[in-house]
């Protein structure tokens, strides 16, 4: 059977097209809605089984999902973090060269996100990545201190100059989505000629300084830790900023109460060369791990 299409009479009323199926057969179709008239819970349902990449091609769509947050919970139970590499240098006084690939794990997709940047944008090089969540980089440069980069949108947020910092930045990492008006960023230092006291800084981007809070550490003894890098790992999770040492003893900055609390004094209970603070869902777990590749 031979199906023809041919446009009907349109009313400005129903917005319909008649749709010859056979001779004696005629369907009333109605006319394809607008993306911006579907509801944002259909929307949300449909983002939450998109990777982040094509999470950003879908707000790009509709003017009206511009404001859709990225970071849906995914329906994927055990969903692939991103592997990002890159370099940047400034041959010239006009240019900053370099690189920035991401790959997607599950595909082993290769993506180039960029090469060049303007010289604007100096402080990329010799910048070392400190932590990074919601896909969101924290950036650390030992001249112009830090700042966070997001490399699927090429975002920048330059933060505030860390002032008479005399103590090296042990640790450092932040709560939310930067773009968050709630996210907080998180410093840990201290000095190695006086170990039993920490240095907490924290900021918001927008910001025009740093918070310094300074405390004892709560350590009955240094002697048995390596005052050298007592501070391993940083998380947050429930309005903490957890802090992992160098013997796995754990410590907690409440944001809210702007206290510090030393956790634990012991260590682990089993043998580990470096341990880390990961947080699944906001579940703080510790993950050791040891050259001979017995991890807990």
């Amino acid at each position: 059977m031979i199906i023809s299409r041919r446009e009907g009479s349109r009313d400005e009323k129903s917005h319909s097209t008649t749709v010859t199926v056979s001779r004696s057969t005629k369907i009333e179709v109605q006319e394809m809605r607008s993306y911006s008239d579907l509801p944002l819970e259909i929307v949300e349902n449909i983002i939450r089984r998109l990777g982040f990449l094509d999470r950003i091609r879908l707000r790009g769509v509709c003017k009206d999902w511009l404001v859709l947050n990225l970071q849906i919970p995914s329906v994927d139970k055990y969903p692939y973090p991103w592997a990002m590499t890159s370099y940047w240098w400034q041959p010239d006084n006009d240019k900053i060269h370099g690189y920035c690939d991401l790959t997607d794990p599950p595909v082993r997709k290769k993506y180039v996100v960029e090469k060049v940047r303007g010289k604007e944008y100096e402080f990329f090089c010799s910048a070392i990545a400190r932590a990074s969540s919601y896909g969101w980089l924290l950036f650390e440069n030992s001249k112009f201190g830090f700042f966070l980069y997001c490399p699927f949108t090429r975002e920048v947020i330059k933060l505030p100059e860390l002032k008479n910092i005399k103590n090296y930045v042990r640790v450092a990492t932040f709560s939310l989505d930067a773009t968050s008006s709630k996210c907080v960023i998180f410093t840990l230092e201290y000095s190695a000629w006086n170990p039993e006291k920490i240095c907490i800084n924290i900021c918001c981007p927008g910001d025009k300084s740093w918070k310094t809070f300074k405390f004892m550490s709560g350590f009955e003894s240094w002697y048995y830790n390596n005052p050298a890098d007592p501070a391993i790992d940083a998380a947050y999770a429930n309005g903490n900023f957890y802090c992992v040492f160098k013997n796995g003893e754990l410590g907690a900055f409440n944001v809210g109460l702007e206290e510090w609390t030393l956790l634990t004094v012991k260590g682990l209970g089993f043998y580990y060369d470096s341990v880390q603070l990961i947080e699944p869902d906001g579940n703080l777990q510790l993950l050791g791990w040891s050259r001979l590749g017995q991890g807990k």
